[in-house]
């Protein structure tokens, strides 16, 4: 019995350590060959996930995965793909721009949609308010393009995404995630071209003070339009 027991553990330390393997690599543009920071490196049919450092590097360990398939993607870029047993031990990736991603991601306008106030808002007290999600990509974004209409090009300019901070390579990643781009209903399926926008992704990289200015413009948009209809009148806490 002892010795079946002791076959049975070195079997299974011998699978566990088996099936353990270790993926890594560099992403980088093919055409400028700049690493590219925050592209997502993932296996098919496994969970684990892991993001390439500020020199385009990775290294993601997986279980069982020579037939899987590493599958690498960039905001605006095409998607990587490659059998795992087929990979170098350190595989060089390079990705491709969209080619005409550049002429369909552009600056646009969005109306505010009161619907969507209505459906995502909860009262605090009285005529208090909280929103129940976080605000968005696109939510921002509308708010920036009413800033830049109306000719407050200062507060614009206090409002923007903060990004100086970063490296170059993290800062190009956030500029691309906070470009407004094409809602999803307005791609076309099975485009090669299209691409997923980040509208509906959480806004970042703004400060303190943007936040309370985003929530005063939203306040007063809501209760200056006539066809709000669920609530009179209302104000969201811009309080810390």
């Amino acid at each position: 019995m002892k010795s079946i027991l002791l076959l049975i553990l070195a079997i299974a330390a011998e699978s566990c350590f088996a099936q353990r393997m270790v993926i890594s690599g560099d992403v980088k543009d093919v055409n400028t060959g700049k690493p590219l920071a925050y592209a997502t490196i993932g296996v098919s049919n496994h969970i684990e996930q892991t993001v390439t450092d500020s020199d385009g590097k990775f290294e993601l360990t997986v279980t069982s995965a020579k037939n899987d398939t590493l599958i690498v993607t960039y905001i605006g870029y095409s998607k990587f793909t490659k059998i795992v047993n087929q990979l170098e031990a350190f595989e060089h990736i390079v990705l491709s721009e969209f080619a005409t991603v550049l002429e369909q991601v552009t600056i646009m306008r969005y109306q505010l949609d009161l619907r969507d106030v209505d459906r995502d808002s909860r009262v605090i007290r009285d005529n208090l308010y909280a929103m129940s999600g976080e605000v968005t990509n696109i939510d921002y974004n509308t708010f920036l393009s009413w800033l830049e209409d109306a000719g407050k090009a200062d507060l614009k300019k206090k409002c923007d995404f903060q990004l100086n901070a970063y490296p170059k390579s993290v800062r190009e990643y956030y500029q691309r995630y906070h470009q407004p781009g094409h809602p999803k209903k307005d791609i076309k399926r099975n485009r090669r071209d299209s691409v997923e926008s980040f509208n509906s992704y959480p806004v970042v990289n703004i400060t303190y003070e943007s936040a309370v200015e985003y929530c005063k413009w939203l306040t007063d948009r809501y209760n200056e339009n006539t066809k709000r209809k669920k609530f009179k009148r209302f104000r969201f806490d811009c309080q810390r």
